[in-house]
C-alpha cells in the first residue's frame, strides 16, 4: 500500500491513529455515512465499539474545541500526503 511505499503517508496515518484517543470524546457514534455538505469535512473513526464521526465546518473551525482543530490538522495532513503519493505514482 501507499504507507509501505511512502514513509510520509505512513507517518501521517500513524499520527492520526495514535491521536484518535484524544478526540474520541468530541465525536458522536454513528451508523449513517452521508456525504459532506459544501464547506465541511466529515471525519470518521472506526473503533471496536463502533464508528464515530464529526462534521467540521472550515468556516467555524476557530470556534471548535482545540481538539477538533488538532483532528482537522491531522486529517488534512494525511489527505495531503496521500495526494502527494498518488501524484508521484502517476508520474512513474
Amino acid at each position: 500500500g501507499l504507507g509501505q511505499a511512502y514513509p510520509s503517508v505512513k507517518k501521517a496515518a500513524l499520527s492520526f491513529l495514535f491521536s484518535a484517543d484524544q478526540v474520541l470524546s468530541f465525536l458522536e457514534k454513528t451508523e449513517d455515512f452521508p456525504l459532506p455538505e459544501t464547506g465541511e469535512d466529515v471525519v470518521y473513526l472506526v473503533t471496536e465499539d463502533g464508528v464515530y464521526t464529526r462534521r467540521i465546518r472550515r468556516e467555524g473551525l476557530k470556534e471548535e474545541p482545540k481538539e477538533i482543530g488538532f483532528l482537522y490538522y491531522l486529517y488534512q495532513n494525511l489527505l495531503l500526503e496521500i495526494g502527494k503519493a498518488m501524484e508521484a505514482d502517476g508520474k512513474k
